[in-house]
């Protein structure tokens, strides 16, 4: 005998007593029944042996557990999930029931008391009669992907029956939400129950938030009502997240036979959904009861006792087992002459007598409360209601006063005023009478609307109401009714007075009216007042303009919000004077939304504060935290500007009372970057020079100094993709390519200098390709950008604005490289080629000329002009200024540049430019360099002149002499002639000098014979 296996969770077996079964022997095993639910249940288990398999089949009849216990089976979790449910146990017999042990097969799962205690006493453990207690919790935490089973057995005093709560948790791959409970339990109830709600909460897992985006049941029925609106369960906290209110109609349930199914959870984690079910136990009927029998007159002074008996409606019969007192009855109420009793069907029978302790109540006392009532088909919550009945009124132009006071108003018209009756009672009051002693006064109930006082005080400043009326005012709990009062001013100037009257059941209420009659009218221009630029961390402004057309003017006397807010201030021109017949500037309406929690700063107690400036480093986790920031608080952005913000302002004048207006609020998310669509295109740049953009960063918020660092791309960790990660409102606007980086040497290319800024001072250390500055309050920086291309190709790189007010903006630099390319007569510069000048003897033909004809002709022009083309082949602009030849500027040896003026060469365009020559005929080849210099550099070419060599000297002598030409001629003659004697003169006289010196020299006497040192030698 090998194994046993089934294909069903509601059979399980055991092991075989004997592995070897003897010819003629036999051997056994258990086979346990756990039906998971109602009904006959039929399976098959399969004996394997080393003959063959055998199939055996098996079948059960599960029943409801008359203790209601349900098996925790089907449970799925994700990973790290944490499952926690209650056990609950329901006592069907007539005497209280104590459990004795309980206890868990699996390691994996562990219990304590609901309370999360381990240990408790006795009682904690007993059930009292025909009720149901939670009695244990089994704790799970989901730390792996398997499946988990166990079992807890409950064991009962009463013969020692064991009770089996079969588990079945399987543990999914990857985190997500899930619910605390497995299953959603509406209980039991009737079909003449009062709807019941049981809040939907969700926990979840992952370490990211997720945003529930449907919450849908299946199938769709008209007993279940689901109240959803899209919300973000954030990273698994020690409190889980609502995310709907289930409401279950009993009587629906029971048309449609609708009491169980499923509620389906989507959210934006992909495909993944979370399904739950939901189950109920619908009966026919229920428990009724009078509603008189449970409301008390708090103003009365007799005594305060009534008999509650209640109504069996149910099919069969109902234990009345307990009823108890809420909390904050028990301290005005008692119970008297309660005892357990069975309510036949169709039967009424008295309960209990509630009487009010003391004998009365206090005389002001309004109470909402309940009365629970424990039966063994369901609880019953029986409203225990005490009131007075008055209603509270509320005149919107000053709370404390109980009068309207119109003030002044204009003459001929119709003054209306409005204000308000609230409801703070527990039960409908109506209203039965309402109007006015005033002549031609109208008095009109105009709208009833669920709110408080504050409600009440906005409802009747609005003074936006249609001219319909209601004739029956019934007032339920909470709510308010609006009174309008139409009163026609006349023309007679002067002071009126009166009362408005309204009668209900409990009381009259009596208000006296009074105003002044003047010529004349006051209005706000400015209505609705319009606030632009509001974000968290700024205070924002609008001015208010009225116009007065009354004859005496008038001081303000205040500017104020109805009901009364914080952040709204007024900035009055100095004085706040009104003149007759006026048009002018009150001042300035300020909304303070510095308190919404939009700045990070080191100091403060705001999540992120701390770890957003140790990100100065830019370690690994930046874009990480970055995003996390960035994505919690423009979601926060979202969702307080999906409705615009309305107040309501008053404006009271020492003459005019109560004007009403409007303002508007629409917050928009702050930018600190100055530049359209959040892109900069830098020029095209020649390879080897530089071009400047600036761009402004701006500090909007009003009372804080940000801090900003600006780094590029390359630097920043993780870069590659995060634009697409950002809000689409918060991308460049042309961001084409900027996915990534593009260009070689990005950081050198892209360059960044801020000057005057106010350095940061911390201690921690920005990192060293960023730039980190503070800026004040409404204060701005011009940042100096530089494009520095090596190659030419493009080159586009992101700039990070990381701040702690926008957390990250980015700006898209785009610029092109390009090398300057210019051609001059087709040649590149440097070319060995020259521009050449060739005269010929066409060229020449006026040196044929001879004789007599050389001096009648005019004069020969042997100047030959050519006609260059200066050629941009580049995509850059050039710019000529000028031209030299050899050094000397436009001409030169003969050449000469014609237009020599500098000029602009666009891209791929030309110009002609004319270089004329003109021969001297000394040389038969002139050879000079021509150089145009342009903005940044200068190209040189060779400028080469022929001239036939057999001309040289018939054109030079026709060659037209200049008029002073014979005169330095003839100079020059008489000057060499005259030089010519003098040098003959000179020489006379020098050679007369030299024979005169040798015939004085040849008569002198005889010449001392020379020194013989030999006779000197012989003499001694």
């Amino acid at each position: 005998m090998s194994s046993i296996s089934g294909n069903t969770v509601h059979f399980h077996s055991s092991f075989f007593q004997d592995k070897v079964i003897p010819p003629l022997g036999n051997t056994t095993f258990n086979v346990v029944f756990l039906g998971r639910g109602e009904g006959d249940i039929e399976s098959n288990l399969f004996i394997h042996t080393s003959e063959g398999s055998i199939k055996y089949q098996v079948r059960g009849e599960s029943v409801g557990s008359p203790y209601r216990l349900r098996p925790l089976s089907g449970v799925r979790l994700p990973l790290n999930a944490s499952y926690s449910p209650l056990i609950l146990m329901h006592n069907p017999h007539a005497s209280p029931l104590q459990l004795v042990e309980v206890y868990s097969s699996g390691g994996d799962f562990h219990l304590e008391l609901p309370s999360g205690e381990l240990e408790g006493p006795k009682h904690l453990w007993q059930i009292p009669a025909f009720l149901t207690k939670p009695i244990i919790r089994l704790k799970f935490h989901a730390s792996a992907q398997k499946n988990h089973t166990a079992y807890i057995r409950l064991k009962v005093d009463r013969s020692g029956e064991v009770l089996v709560v079969p588990v079945e948790v399987e543990v999914g791959p990857v985190c997500g939400l899930y619910s605390p409970d497995d299953l959603i339990d509406f209980g039991i109830g009737g079909s003449e129950d009062a709807p019941k709600q049981i809040n939907l909460y969700l926990r979840n897992s992952w370490k990211k938030p997720i945003r529930v985006q449907n919450v849908i049941s299946m199938p769709v029925s008209k007993a279940l009502k689901i109240d959803f609106q899209p919300v973000k369960v954030p990273p698994d906290e020690k409190q889980p997240t609502q995310v709907a209110v289930l409401s279950f109609d009993w009587k629906a349930a029971l048309e449609t036979g609708h009491t169980s199914g499923r509620i389906i959870i989507k959210s934006n984690q992909g495909s993944q959904k979370l399904i739950m079910a939901y189950t109920s136990t619908v009966l026919a009927g229920g428990l009724a009861y009078n509603t008189s029998q449970t409301k008390f007159q708090s103003d009365r002074m007799e005594s305060s006792s009534h008999l509650f008996e209640l109504t069996n409606k149910y099919k069969v019969p109902v234990a009345v087992t307990n009823a108890t007192l809420a909390s904050e009855a028990a301290f005005y109420f008692e119970l008297a002459d309660f005892s357990p009793i069975i309510i036949m069907p169709g039967e009424t029978e008295k309960l209990l007598t509630l009487s009010s302790k003391g004998g009365s109540l206090p005389k002001d006392l309004k109470l909402d409360s309940t009365i629970k009532i424990y039966s063994n088909a369901s609880t019953l919550y029986v409203p225990l209601l005490c009131y007075h009945g008055r209603l509270i009124k509320v005149i919107p132009s000053d709370t404390s006063n109980m009068e309207l006071n119109l003030g002044t108003v204009g003459s001929g018209s119709t003054s209306v005023i409005y204000f308000s009756l609230v409801n703070e009672n527990p039960v409908d009051i109506k209203l039965l009478q309402w109007g006015s002693n005033i002549t031609g006064a109208v008095v009109d109930v105009v709208t009833i609307k669920k709110g408080n006082i504050s409600d009440a005080i906005i409802g009747a400043t609005l003074m936006q109401y249609s001219n319909i009326t209601i004739k029956d005012a019934t007032l339920p709990p909470g709510h308010y009714c609006i009174v309008q009062v139409a009163v026609p001013t006349g023309l007679d100037i002067g002071y009126h007075h009166g009362n408005v009257m309204v009668r209900t059941k409990f009381e009259n209420i009596i208000t006296p009216l009074h105003m002044k009659i003047e010529h004349g009218s006051l209005r706000v221009l400015t209505d609705p007042v319009v606030f632009y630029n509001c974000f968290p961390s700024a205070v924002c402004r609008a001015e208010v303009r009225v116009e007065s057309r009354f004859t005496v003017g008038m001081a303000v006397t205040g500017l104020s919000s109805i009901p009364y807010q914080t952040k709204l201030g007024f900035v009055p021109v100095s004085p706040p004077i009104i003149p007759p017949g006026g048009n002018i500037l009150l001042g300035h309406i300020t909304w303070d939304m510095s308190g919404f929690g939009g700045y990070l700063t080191a100091s403060a107690n705001i999540t992120g504060g701390l770890r957003w400036h140790d990100t100065l480093e830019l370690p690994a986790h930046t874009r990480e935290w970055d995003l996390s920031l960035l994505t919690t608080r423009y979601e926060h952005y979202l969702n307080m500007s999906a409705q615009l913000i309305e107040l309501t302002l008053r404006l009271d004048t020492t003459e005019v009372r109560n004007v009403g207006f409007q303002a508007h609020i629409q917050p928009s998310w702050p930018s600190v970057v100055q530049v359209p669509s959040h892109s900069i295109h830098f020029p095209m740049t020649q390879v080897g020079n530089i071009t400047f953009k600036y761009m402004t960063i701006f500090n909007p918020a009003s009372k804080y100094p940000i801090i900003v660092q600006l780094v590029l791309d390359p630097s920043y960790p993780l870069a590659a993709g995060i634009v697409h990660e950002l809000p689409p409102s918060l991308r460049p606007n042309s961001c084409n390519v900027c996915c990534e980086t593009t260009g070689e040497d990005v950081e050198n290319v892209f360059l960044i200098s801020v000057e005057g800024a106010t350095p940061f001072q911390s201690g921690i250390q920005p990192h060293k390709n960023s730039k980190t500055f503070s800026l004040a309050p409404a204060s701005s920086l011009s940042v100096k950008l530089a494009f520095k291309p090596i190659s030419a190709e493009f080159s586009s790189s992101i700039l990070m604005i990381r701040n702690n007010l926008t957390i990250l903006e980015t700006v898209q630099l785009t610029g092109t490289g390009a090398y300057a390319q210019f051609k001059f007569g087709n040649r590149k510069p440097g070319s060995t080629s020259p521009l050449l000048f060739e005269l010929n003897e066409k060229h020449l033909k006026d040196c044929d000329i001879s004789g007599e004809n050389i001096r009648k002709h005019p004069g020969p022009n042997f100047t030959v002009k050519r006609s260059f083309t200066a050629r941009n082949t580049g995509a850059l602009p050039l710019t000529v200024i000028g031209f030299t030849i050899n050094g000397q500027p436009c001409q030169g040896f003969g050449f000469r540049v014609l237009n020599c003026q500098s000029f602009q060469l666009p891209a791929n365009s030309t110009r002609k430019v004319d270089i004329a020559f003109t021969p001297d005929f000394t040389l038969t080849r002139v050879s000079r360099i021509l150089s145009v210099i342009t903005m940044d550099s200068k190209a040189n070419y060779s400028l080469v002149a022929t001239l036939p060599p057999y001309l040289l000297l018939k054109c030079s002598v026709i060659l037209n002499r200049p008029a002073w030409e014979p005169l330095l001629y003839y100079s020059a003659v008489n000057f060499m002639v005259f030089l010519l004697i003098c040098v003959l003169a000179a020489a006379f006289f020098e050679s007369n000098r030299i024979l005169q010196n040798a015939i004085i020299a040849m008569s002198r006497e005889s010449v001392q014979p020379v020194l013989d040192l030999r006779l000197d030698i012989y003499l001694l």
